[in-house]
């Protein structure tokens, strides 16, 4: 899945980003899909979910309590930053390892 926060704040608008996180997710889910039409052996499902009321509102609780992750088995989200970073300071961190077999 691919999370696609579109919010604005009142008076400053886009200050935090979330245009620039919509199309970011717009496009990435794009150039997925194109992977998956240009090869017919890897299979799945590209899910973009809108998130409404980030800035204060929790809208990705919303989401989750109505079902809308159920059959998500991994979301991804890009945030702009005013700066470059190697190593970002972040909130939450989840490391995962996965191993491919097969052809």
């Amino acid at each position: 899945g691919i999370i696609c926060e579109y919010d604005a704040l009142p008076e400053i608008g886009h200050a935090c980003g979330h245009n620039l996180i919509a199309e970011s997710g717009v496009a990435a889910a794009m150039g997925l899909k194109a992977v998956l039409l240009a090869n017919p052996s890897v299979s799945g499902t590209i899910t973009v979910l809108g998130t409404p009321a980030e800035e204060g509102g929790g809208g990705k609780i919303d989401l989750i309590d109505a079902g809308a992750f159920a059959d998500v088995d991994i979301c991804m989200m890009v945030h702009p930053e005013k700066t470059n970073m190697m190593a970002p300071i972040t909130l939450a961190v989840n490391h995962a390892e996965a191993v491919f077999t097969g052809h």
